[in-house]
């Protein structure tokens, strides 16, 4: 196991924050879900799944589900690794984060804010994260780092 998946496992098991759903061998990942895990809850728009599964095959079966949102479910891409919003509304896939690992780098940092009390937040570290993710002016993690800046929380 790599020093950098290491260090998001126990920082992921300190926050207390994180649950360990039934994750199958053949779920892109597996090491990662299995030895990190997934936010149980973020903010008022991701609530993990207590199993992870392929999404419905009328969507497209090469998403594995995560967990769900207001909008929809929320997944890891199998093809491009990327976690997405699949919109049920817009009937497409919304880039969340550019990988699982980045997805549960902004999740732990997230959840520290949070314990924190977004006392002297700092949107840098999410950026380091994944800076893909925060480029989007309207995606889940800028407009929470906005958010969060304007002192929103």
């Amino acid at each position: 196991m790599t020093n950098r998946i290491q260090e998001l496992r126990r920082r992921a098991n300190e926050s207390g924050a994180f649950v360990h759903p039934d994750v199958d061998r053949t779920v892109p990942e597996f090491d990662l879900l299995s030895t990190v895990g997934l936010p149980s809850a973020i903010a008022d728009w991701f609530v993990a799944t207590t199993k992870i599964h392929r999404g419905v095959a009328e969507v497209d079966d090469r998403f594995w589900i995560l967990g769900d949102s207001p909008q929809g479910p929320v997944a890891l891409d199998g093809d491009s690794g990327a976690v997405v919003l699949l919109d049920e509304y817009s009937e497409s896939a919304v880039f969340v984060n550019s990988s699982l690992f980045a997805f549960l780098q902004c999740s732990v940092l997230w959840i520290e804010a949070v314990t924190n009390g977004f006392e002297d937040f700092d949107d840098r570290p999410l950026i380091e994260a994944d800076a893909q993710a925060l480029s989007d002016e309207n995606g889940v993690w800028s407009s929470m780092a906005e958010e969060a800046l304007e002192g929103l929380y």
